[in-house]
């Protein structure tokens, strides 16, 4: 995973690609939108038709000439 460090939570493993486990490791990005000052670990997010677990959330990613670059 893009050398993704895990800042809460857990990577999507392999067991949950192979039950088809409805969850989603997401950035810090995403974080800040929908969970500002909440832990988004257990929460729903809702794609269209489908909801997802939050099951991690990645560290930032660094920055690149002075801007701060996050996944998303």
């Amino acid at each position: 995973m893009r050398n993704l460090t895990v800042a809460q939570g857990r990577f999507i493993t392999q067991v949950d690609v192979e039950h088809r486990s409805e969850v989603v490791f997401i950035g810090p990005d995403l974080v800040n939108k929908f969970f500002p000052n909440v832990d988004p670990i257990g929460k729903a997010i809702r794609v269209q038709t489908h909801t997802y677990e939050v099951i991690g959330v990645a560290e930032p990613l660094g920055s690149a000439f002075g801007s701060r670059k996050t996944i998303t």
